[in-house]
């Protein structure tokens, strides 16, 4: 069991999640931000696909390192920084909802509800190129992950 784990960190440990992103940051600006950390292999940078807001970014995007040591790098030196007066949040992909849960706004928290709206779920990164070619094990113990944070 400890071996699908791994497995499941082995692809996850070089995606970046970048959330609370000013919607005046495009991709060559994150492409710009992170590419001194090491060479990126793949950007998701998501927009609203409906609604009043659509064709506008949703404010967050997901970042692949061709390494996880330039993941870890990128992480530590990007986290917390403030760029057109947002800090920005970076963390692992696998670990976004559990590092956005605390994220306030003008001193105000916010509800799951709303902070879970602007955040992949664990059932999106499942479906995400990622992992499809990852165990059943590993999926599963990125579920139990989910429901353990749920609890919490």
């Amino acid at each position: 069991m400890s071996t699908a784990q791994g497995s499941s960190n082995k692809l996850d440990d070089k995606r970046l999640y970048i959330g609370n992103l000013d919607s005046a940051i495009d991709e060559y600006t994150v492409v710009k931000l992170f590419e001194p950390y090491g060479k990126i292999t793949h950007l998701d940078y998501l927009f609203h696909k409906s609604g009043p807001k659509r064709g506008q970014p949703r404010g967050y995007c997901f970042l692949e390192f061709s390494k996880k040591e330039e993941a870890l790098k990128a992480m530590t030196a990007m986290h917390s920084k403030v760029i057109k007066n947002r800090s920005m949040i970076v963390t692992f992909a696998y670990a976004a909802s559990e590092n956005c849960d605390s994220k306030s706004i003008g001193g105000l928290k916010k509800r799951s509800s709303t902070a879970a709206s602007n955040r992949p779920t664990t059932i999106s990164l499942l479906k995400s190129h990622q992992m499809v070619n990852v165990s059943t094990d590993a999926k599963i113990q990125a579920l139990e992950r989910k429901l353990a944070q749920m609890k919490q």
